[in-house]
Parts: structure tokens; C-alpha cells; sequence
């Protein structure tokens, strides 16, 4: 993450991660850094956690590991992506909002 955040407890939806300070438009937000792979196989024997996280990549899973695994989804999104493996802030973000992707 390449901004100030704190998780916390939504009811009803899990963990979110919020921002603590004013971000930007346009301000990068986070970048993949670290990925997991796992085959088929290991795929089928992993936690309920993994499955619902990683994604088909060609003959194997991967699953973004890091700061980011916290974050929801929102089709009204205040980050968008910038590069395929980048988020930027799509307005400006107040402190205490949710940080959300589409």
C-alpha cells in the first residue's frame, strides 16, 4: 500500500481497509507485489480463505497475498485500476472512507 490505512470490521460484510489521511485523485493506492501460486490440486485441498481469493491463471491459481487482500469490491469504486497490476485513487478520498475497487 503506498498510503496511510487501517482495517476494520464492517457488519455484515467482513474486513474493509480504510484510509486514514485525504488521498488524492489519481494518487497510486497499491500495487501487487507478491503473489501466491498454487496448482490444480493444491487449489482443491486449500481453505475456504484461498478458494474465495485466488484466481485461474493458465494451468495453475494465484491468490494476491499483502495489504491488499482486505479490500471490497463496490461498482461505485474510489480506486480504479491503472495498470494490470495497480490502483490508483479515481477521486479524492476522505479520511475514514472505505477504500473500494471495481
Amino acid at each position: 500500500m503506498y498510503v496511510e490505512w487501517y482495517k476494520k470490521d464492517i457488519p455484515g460484510k467482513g474486513t474493509g481497509v480504510f484510509a486514514k489521511k485525504i488521498i488524492k485523485r489519481d494518487t497510486l493506492v497499491w500495487k501487487l507485489t507478491e503473489l501466491k501460486r498454487f496448482s490444480k490440486e493444491e487449489y482443491q485441498n486449500a481453505s475456504e480463505n484461498v478458494k474465495k481469493d485466488a484466481y485461474p491463471e493458465g494451468d495453475h491459481y494465484v491468490q494476491a497475498v499483502g495489504e491488499g487482500e482486505s479490500w471490497n469490491h463496490s461498482c461505485l469504486a474510489n480506486t480504479w485500476w491503472t495498470a494490470d497490476d495497480q490502483l490508483s485513487a479515481s477521486r479524492d478520498i476522505l479520511p475514514d472512507e472505505e477504500l473500494t475497487y471495481d
